[in-house]
């Protein structure tokens, strides 16, 4: 223990910061999923389809959300309530 406060180890660890995000109403990792899920509806209410590009000049965060969906689905890391839904 001493080895590793001598070296500033750190025992507690910070909570991450959530991405930023232009609305109100975001103060959890729930709160982000819900706000992207939603706008992927919208998307799709424009569009007529989920493929949104990765790089999706509009809102590039989107983009990569879906994809990042798409990714943890593979690994099945994606909660199953997630999962129907999407």
């Amino acid at each position: 223990e001493n080895a590793l406060n001598s070296i500033g180890f750190n025992w507690v660890l910070e909570k991450k910061r959530l991405p930023k995000v232009n609305r109100e109403g975001i103060y959890s990792y729930e709160d982000l999923w819900e706000f992207r899920f939603d706008q992927l509806k919208e998307f799709k209410a424009v569009n007529g389809h989920c493929n949104v590009p990765y790089r999706y000049s509009i809102d590039p965060t989107l983009g990569r959300w879906v994809q990042n969906q798409r990714e943890f689905r593979k690994k099945r890391t994606l909660r199953k309530d997630r999962v129907e839904r999407l």
